[in-house]
């Protein structure tokens, strides 16, 4: 996960870019790909301090860092704490991720949270065409 993690997330960042640029100016945006790439890395810094986090949690409990087992029973509420500040900062860069669209097109908040609605409808829809595709073809080939 090392090796493969930084250029996946190089790859999704730019991926999103084009969707969010392209769903941004349908919203009336005007903000370049680059821009909505530089504020979709800005909403990855609350993350980076939940690595940190992570980091002590895999020390001191590394049976609950990864889900395969229980905490000891007097590590309940450590872990608990820990998995709460992993879900704050979650949120905290879901909200970084929409407010860095609305400033990169300088649209309102409201209209960047549907950019990333529709960014997300354009995958969707992608992928349902792509597998709508394959069935079809698997079908009449009597597969």
């Amino acid at each position: 996960m090392l090796l493969a993690g930084p250029p996946l997330g190089w790859v999704a960042l730019i991926l999103a870019g084009v969707l969010l640029r392209i769903s941004g100016r349908w919203l009336g945006g005007r903000g370049g790909a680059g821009a909505v790439r530089a504020g979709l890395a800005w909403a990855a810094a609350p993350q980076a301090v939940g690595l940190l986090i992570w980091a002590g949690q895999l020390a001191l409990i590394p049976t609950a860092s990864f889900g395969g087992g229980a905490a000891p029973p007097e590590h309940v509420l450590p872990v608990t704490i820990c998995w709460g500040v992993h879900g704050l900062l979650a949120l905290g860069s879901a909200y970084l991720a929409v407010a860095g669209v609305a400033a990169a097109h300088q649209i309102v908040i409201w209209r960047a949270a549907v950019a990333w609605l529709l960014a997300a409808l354009l995958v969707l829809g992608t992928l349902a065409g792509i597998f709508a595709s394959a069935a079809l073809l698997i079908a009449l080939r009597g597969g």
